[in-house]
This record gives C-alpha cells, sequence and structure tokens, in this order.
C-alpha cells in the first residue's frame, strides 16, 4: 500500500496469537518458581527453626525435652513430606517450563536428595528409635546409634536444601531475563510516492 506498510489480518492474528502464548508461558514460568521458592522456604525454614527449638529446649529443660522432641520430629516428619512434594512438583513442572535450564535441573536434583534422606529418616530411623525409646532403651548401645545416623540423615537433608536455596536466586534471575520479551526494531515504512517534477507543477 503506498504511503505505508502492509496490512495483513492474518500475519497479525498470527503474532497476537503467538503473543498470548508467550504470556502464558511466561506466566507459568513464574508461578512455578515462586510457588518451589515458597515451598524450599518453608522445607528448609522448618528444618532451621525445629533444631533451635528442640535445641533450646534441651538446654532448659531437659526432662521435657525427652518427652517433647520425639513428638516434635513426627510432627514435622508428616510437614516434610508435603512441602517436600509441592517443591519436587514445582520445580519438575518449572523445569518443563523453562526447557534447557540446568540451574533448575540442579535444583530439583537437590530436592531429590532431601527428600530420600527424609524417607529413609521416615522408614528406617525413626520407627526403630521410637520403639527404644517407648521401651526404656534410650541409653542404650543401638539407641545412640540410630540416633546419630539420624542426625546424620538430618544434616545432610539440611545441606541439600541449602545449596538448593544458594542456586535459586540465580535461576530465579536467568528466569527473569528469559522472559522478558526481547525489543523488536520498528517495522520499515513501505516506498512512497515521488516528489512531483516540474513538468506536472503546471498552473
Amino acid at each position: 500500500m503506498p504511503g505505508g506498510g502492509t496490512n495483513d489480518p492474518a500475519s497479525a492474528a498470527n503474532h497476537f496469537i503467538a503473543g498470548r502464548g508467550a504470556l502464558t508461558l511466561t506466566t507459568m514460568r513464574y508461578g512455578w518458581a515462586m510457588l518451589t521458592l515458597i515451598a524450599w522456604g518453608l522445607w528448609f525454614g522448618g528444618m532451621i527453626a525445629l533444631f533451635v527449638f528442640v535445641s533450646a529446649l534441651f538446654m532448659t529443660d531437659r526432662q521435657t525435652a525427652m518427652i517433647a522432641a520425639p513428638r516434635m520430629f513426627a510432627v514435622f516428619e508428616r510437614y516434610q513430606f508435603v512441602v517436600a512434594g509441592i517443591a519436587l512438583l514445582s520445580a519438575a513442572l518449572w523445569r518443563f517450563a523453562a526447557p534447557g535450564r540446568t540451574s533448575i535441573s540442579v535444583i530439583f536434583l537437590f530436592f531429590v536428595v532431601a527428600a530420600v534422606g527424609l524417607m529413609v529418616s521416615a522408614v528406617k530411623i525413626r520407627p526403630p528409635l521410637e520403639r527404644l525409646r517407648l521401651q526404656g532403651q534410650s541409653t542404650s548401645g543401638e539407641f545412640q546409634r540410630l540416633h546419630k545416623l539420624s542426625e546424620r540423615l538430618y544434616m545432610c537433608e539440611a545441606i541439600a536444601l541449602l545449596m538448593a536455596g544458594i542456586i535459586l536466586p540465580a535461576a530465579l534471575t536467568l528466569d527473569r531475563l528469559v522472559s522478558s520479551p526481547p525489543k523488536t526494531a520498528p517495522e520499515a515504512a513501505g516506498p512512497t510516492a515521488p516528489p512531483d517534477g516540474p513538468a506536472d507543477r503546471v498552473a
């Protein structure tokens, strides 16, 4: 069209659909990223809080701590299964919405390591510990061995979550940069009519 660019309805519709698709994908990626961050914060923060509370309770009132600590760990174990499931699911969906992102894959891997430690503790460590405690064998060698193993698993789980937390800011920053729409050059104008020549400017 003289004096302007082309006006193709089909091309405009394709651009609109592509823009809507990119916006939906960006929104999904942002949602999964935020859910991963929240789940990680609840998981890792809960572990640190439990460690601080139990340690303080043992230092101030050991008799009460001997009764309360096992119950606190049992409740926190169920809590961990919930937040761990949310963290793993949201990280996996975030990874699928942002293909080729190694940082998200590493975060998911650390979540898996922490979840494995949680499952081993819940299945192999805590039940025999609780059984020995109820039998009054809290000072036995087997109880002490299982207790030390439980502490090591707890520490490994906390380290895995800490490593995931260290990588999270970089993954979120890269995700924001990737999600930013690229700046496009303005559309070139179509050919314009040549100016009137002397022969055309006749009174």
